[in-house]
């Protein structure tokens, strides 16, 4: 964390309500916030001390809100956007100095919290360089990152969460999540993406037991987008532009949050898919993920797909050239056999109980999930589930045609990943050729 500095001037007379409220004008008031979140950062200013007699008062005056609209705060809502972020620089302080009790109601916690996120949005889109406006600007936005990766600060809404003391708290907590993960730009230096690790990793490990499957949404959407995306490369002169490929740092950052706190999410994630997979009407509810494959087409194409009430559309971190299939609990729980694989230690057999489905999509689906987690290259699942892989083989008999079709592919992906496992070959071998006979 950013160490803590001597004050240059007198803080007392700075760290009151009436500095805040002497301001001018905006630029006036534009440059007290400035020196106010300076002072703040004093190693020395410590709540309740007689030393600092204004210190409750200037907490409070930033969240005061305005007369004609008691829905408004005055400086977190300003019309000034660096009013707005200075504003949220002050709160982010006084969180630290007052840690582990903000100074202020459930009410004023999450408006703070929300002003906050629309401030750390703005981190994606802002790459350092020799612009020095340019670079202030990414300071300030770092510094939001910094301040929840180093004080913990989103443990607070944790905390309301758990306590149901603030009705917004969980879909607030959701969005900075999510926030977060997507902040994260290809082109930042490395301790961004270390700070989201962070700072994502301390909301989950202050569960206790049970986690949302909000929150659980959060981490795995950006799972289900894949280790790479495609983008509109910026130099191209064509029309359309011509894409590129690049690295997905929402997926890198979410994958080692998952590595980090695996003690603490693989239950509750396991949970998740299994209800989702089976069709458990409760947990299809108080999720955001879809049952079915978006990557592809199942037999009966035209079919709506089940998805969950919220938007699943990512944070611009990337310009994205088509629609993301972030939301795809196929693709997520392939992605976590190369993440976390032991999540899936119950989940491969509720998938395999789908081979006999008399849903063919269903059907469809699971045959070509197991067959891409087991073809997969570092993958060793066919070999720990022999009773689901032989299951899977039997497939090959299946009198859908568009499964059989799967199952060729499949097969042959495994024989040309998996040669090593020449037992599992052999029965591989004989199934593809019961289909091409």
């Amino acid at each position: 964390m950013a160490p803590r500095r001597k004050a240059k001037s007198d803080p007392p007379q700075v760290l009151s309500a009436s500095y805040l409220e002497g301001a001018k004008n905006k630029n006036d008031l534009l440059k007290r916030l400035k020196n106010i979140t300076e002072q703040l950062s004093d190693e020395e200013v410590e709540p309740h001390s007689p030393h600092y007699p204004g210190l409750s008062s200037l907490a409070t005056s930033l969240v005061w809100v305005d007369e004609d609209d008691d829905t408004s705060y005055i400086y977190l809502n300003h019309k000034d956007k660096d009013v707005r972020l200075h504003s949220v620089l002050a709160c982010m302080e006084l969180f630290y100095i007052y840690a582990p009790e903000p100074p202020w109601n459930e009410d004023e916690i999450i408006e703070i919290f929300q002003q906050m996120i629309r401030q750390l949005g703005n981190l994606a889109t802002c790459i350092p360089n020799d612009n020095a406006s340019l670079l202030n600007q990414y300071e300030a936005y770092f510094r939001i990152l910094e301040q929840l990766s180093e004080v913990k600060i989103g443990v607070v809404l944790v905390d309301l969460v758990r306590t149901e003391q603030a009705p917004q708290a969980l879909e607030t907590l959701c969005e900075l999540i999510k926030t977060i993960l997507t902040c994260v730009h290809v082109d930042h230096p490395p301790e961004v993406g270390q700070h989201a690790e962070s700072a994502v990793a301390a909301c989950v490990e202050e569960f206790e037991g049970n986690i949302p499957n909000a929150v659980l949404d959060e981490l795995l959407l950006p799972v289900g987008g894949g280790p790479v995306t495609y983008v509109i490369d910026p130099k191209s002169k064509e029309n359309p532009p011509a894409q590129i490929q690049q690295t997905n740092p929402s997926y890198l950052v979410a994958a080692k949050v998952l590595r980090k706190t695996e003690d603490k999410v693989s239950t509750p994630i396991a949970n998740l898919l299994n209800g989702i997979f089976s069709g458990d009407p409760k947990t299809l509810e108080s999720t955001s993920l879809s049952a079915e494959d978006l990557t592809e087409s199942p037999p009966s194409s035209g079919k709506k797909k089940k998805k969950g009430g919220k938007d699943t559309t990512p944070s611009p971190t990337l310009v994205f050239t088509k629609e993301v299939d972030a939301g795809d609990v196929y693709s997520i729980a392939y992605e976590l056999h190369r993440i976390t694989p032991m999540i899936l230690t119950t989940v491969i057999g509720t998938v395999a109980s789908d081979l006999t489905n008399t849903d063919v999509d269903k059907r469809w689906q699971a045959t070509k999930l197991l067959g891409r987690l087991f073809a997969a290259r570092t993958s060793d699942i066919a070999k720990r589930f022999r009773p689901c892989f032989r299951d899977w083989l039997r497939r090959s008999y299946d009198p859908e045609g568009a499964i059989r079709e799967m199952m060729i592919r499949s097969l042959t992906n495994f024989l040309s990943s998996q040669y090593n496992q020449t037992d599992l070959c052999s029965d591989v071998s004989e199934a593809l050729s019961v289909i091409i006979k």
